[in-house]
Order: C-alpha cells, then structure tokens, then sequence
C-alpha cells in the first residue's frame, strides 16, 4: 500500500526523550547472562513479577502486546511480566471476575478508570510518566491511566476493487447515500457489510453512530439528563437508534450474531462481503492477512449530511493497581514498563502495528497507510468530534453495567425477538435499577 508520513498532519514527530532511548528505559545497568545477551537490571532491589491483563480480543493488539511484553521480559534480568489471557467474555466482566474472586492484576490495561478510581483500585501514574503525554484525563486532580492510543477513528472499510469494478460510490454526501451504495453493492452480487455481532462489544461500532448522530447532535448531554429524570430512552431520539439499527441490518451478513470480529478480516477479504464499519486498527490486520487486497476508507454521513466521528482524548490506557503501588519496586517496574512501552522503538512498532493515534507529547515518526492517511483527514475535517457513548466521563458517564446490558436488547430489537416499544420500555427499567446506587448527578448535588 501507498506510505504516507504522519507528520503532513502537522503532528509532532521526534525521537522519544534520551530517557527514554534504546529498547529499555536507560534507568539500570547493564548485565551479562549465561548467553552473552545484555539486560539490564538495579532498577528494582529484587526480583520482581507482574500481573497483566490487557483486552486481547483483537488479534493485532493481542499479537502486538505479546511482542513488547516478550522485548520486556527479555531486556530485563529482574523483572518479569506474566500476562493473563481473558476467559472468553466480555473484557469489563472479566476484570470484575478477576477483582471479585481476590485476583485483580498488579497492571491492567484499564477501560473504566472511573470505577475504580471510585472504588480506590487504582494508583496515580508517577509524575514523570504523566508528563509523558499531550494530554491525560483526570479523576480529583490527577492522572491515574498512560493512554496508548487516541480515540479510533471509525468508518467503512471497504473492497475498493470491487467499487471501482462495479462502479459504485466512494463519496457519500448524506446517510441515504450510503443506504444507495449498499443497496449497489447487493445489485452487484455481493454483501454489503459484515458485522462480528457474537463479540458484544463490536455492537458498539454501529450503535454508536447512531447514538452519535440521532441523540448527541440534539443533546450532548442526553446521559446526564436521564440521571436528572430529564429524558427516557423511550424519548423519540433514542427510539430512532434502534430503528436504524433494524433498518441497517437487513444489508448485513446473515450469519452476524454468530460472527467474532476475529473472523471479519477472513469475510473481507475472501469477498464475503464487501464493508465492514470499524476503527482504523483493522488496517493493519487487512494487509497482514492479503497484502494485495486493495483497502478503501470512508466515514458515513448522517441524515443531515455532517461528519461525526469518534476523536477526541481518551481515559483508558495502562494502570498500576492500589495494591501494587504499596510496593515500591512494583512501582519501580510499571513506571520503567511504561518508559519501555513508549519508547522510540516499541512505541512505533505498536502504533503502526494498530493503526493508532499517538498519544505522547513527542512522537515516534510513523508510516502510515493511505486509508489510515484518509481516516485522519476526515477525522481533521469532523463536523462533530466525541468519545464514544461509553467512554464519556462526570455527568455522563454510563452505569457500570448498562453498556453490555443495552448491546443484548439492540441485538435482540435486531433478530426481530423484542420491538422496539418493548426495547426502550426495558432500559428505561434497567436505567432506573442501575442509577439506585449510581448517579453522578445526584452525587455532586447532595
């Protein structure tokens, strides 16, 4: 594929500080082992082990993290990373399994730093990691997650053979235009999009374009407002996201429920189907799987024609638990993993490896593809740049557990068990159970 820098973005490129040089953070001293290899080691007084846990649900980020822990493990000669692989599930539920049976990780990469902010389970980052990053979310004054990436940006992924071959539009002016190219696309003998509804979390793609485009346009503070008793999903703004998502599924594969997002490179690329909507981590994966299938980007207008995509800061990234921080070389070791991760070398490796946005104050100079050049255009040109619905933080920040419990009704709406009425009647009931005992709203008034 065609290389572009990032830096025509105007973003800065740089060597990552001398600190932070080389494959190790520069901190210790240099060791020979039994083989002749150099590690280092001194950093920590004795030997030392970590618990990780990171989302690996995604095979490029799976594979790219199994990379970088094993360049740790095999720089130092007193610290090791053991990773902890997920049970399956939903990655939220299985860091509650994990604290709920006595087992959170010693470092995690941590989705939800509101919750345990709150529940007193995470450290603050060392200030000299903080001031690592362009910009890092706070909870009471401090920084308690190292983002590795910005927000995805999320668009069509397309077989751009298959348009040019069939003529088909590369350039949606409105939602309806995009309604027309699928409705080309199956005229022209192929499934339109493919969809890895049987990892909930993927529902979330497209639920939250619709979120963002019928609800967030109107109101950016529709999630604050139900805690204040102010709005209802039954409201007709909410309501119509779940009757896009019916109105969009009948373009997708029917096999969709069934269907892991590990599997949608394969749909893809096979011509199983012709669009995925996704972020811009799929890139990467696409090429590694067929480096000759021409890849295509575009973002999807909404009714009204505007540009609305997921951008912005984001409150995830690596975290150190409260019960870890209590030991110092613990402490020790996360503060020198993360200078490891984020050095010139690994950092630039997972970013390209991921298609991610950069989030340090001086970073790596990175390739990037031409679909990845696109999605970052768009993103620049945005008529509306917001965090996904469930990464919002204050005010409207989600319930716990209302995300995953909302995904199982859309899927349901959308497999035709459950209407619509009885859809948002549901949440509404489940709104009003989850927000007894949380209410962001309530809480800062009393």
């Amino acid at each position: 594929m065609k290389k572009k820098r990032l830096a025509a973005l105007g973003l800065c490129m740089a060597m990552c500080a001398a600190a932070l040089s080389g494959c190790g953070g520069g901190s210790g001293e240099k060791t020979a082992s039994g083989d002749d290899s150099s590690k280092i080691s001194g950093i920590v007084s004795q030997p030392t082990e970590m618990t990780f846990i990171y989302a690996d649900g995604d095979e490029g980020m799976k594979e790219a993290m199994d990379t970088i822990v094993e360049r740790f493990n095999d720089t130092y000669a007193d610290m090791t990373i053991r990773v902890e692989r997920g049970n399956g599930g939903t990655y939220p539920e299985f860091i509650q399994t994990k604290d709920s049976i006595g087992e959170f990780p010693d470092m995690l990469e941590m989705r939800d730093p509101a919750v345990y902010y709150r529940a007193g389970k995470i450290a603050p980052l060392s200030d000299d990691i903080r001031d690592l990053f362009e910009s890092v979310e706070e909870f009471g004054g401090q920084a308690y997650t190292a983002p590795f990436s910005g927000n995805n940006v999320q668009g069509i992924i397309y077989n751009r053979k298959f348009f040019q071959e069939h003529n088909i539009n590369e350039a949606p002016q409105t939602y309806d235009d995009f309604i027309q190219i699928c409705e080309d696309v199956k005229a022209a003998g192929m499934t339109p999009l493919c969809v890895g509804g049987n990892d909930l979390w993927h529902m979330g793609f497209w639920f939250n374009k619709f979120y963002t485009d019928e609800v967030i346009t109107e109101n950016p503070d529709f999630i604050a407002d139900m805690y204040a008793g102010k709005t209802k999903w039954s409201d007709d703004n909410a309501r119509a996201v779940f009757q896009d998502m019916i109105d969009l599924f009948q373009y997708v594969d029917t096999g969709w429920a069934s269907t892991p997002d590990a599997q949608l490179t394969t749909m893809l690329i096979s011509n199983k189907a012709a669009m995925l909507f996704s972020g811009t981590h799929m890139f990467s994966q696409i090429a590694e799987a067929d480096p000759d299938f021409d890849i295509g980007w575009l973002p999807v207008p909404d009714k009204k024609g505007n540009i609305n995509l997921v951008g912005g800061a984001v409150p995830t990234g690596w975290a150190l638990s409260a019960e870890a921080a209590k030991d110092e070389n613990k402490q020790k070791m996360f503060d020198e993993w993360c200078r490891f991760f984020f050095n010139d070398e690994n950092y630039k490796y997972f970013c390209e490896k991921i298609s991610c946005i950069p989030t340090l104050k001086e970073n790596p100079d990175l390739d990037v593809s031409e679909p990845m050049q696109l999605a970052l255009d768009a993103l620049d040109n945005a008529d509306l740049k917001v965090n996904m619905w469930n990464g919002q933080l204050g005010d409207n920040e989600l319930p716990p557990e209302f995300r995953n419990y909302c995904y199982k009704v859309v899927t349901e709406v959308i497999q035709g068990t459950k209407s619509v009425d009885a859809a948002v009647a549901e949440l509404d009931k489940e709104w009003a159970n989850e927000t007894v005992d949380f209410n962001p709203v309530k809480n800062k008034e009393s």
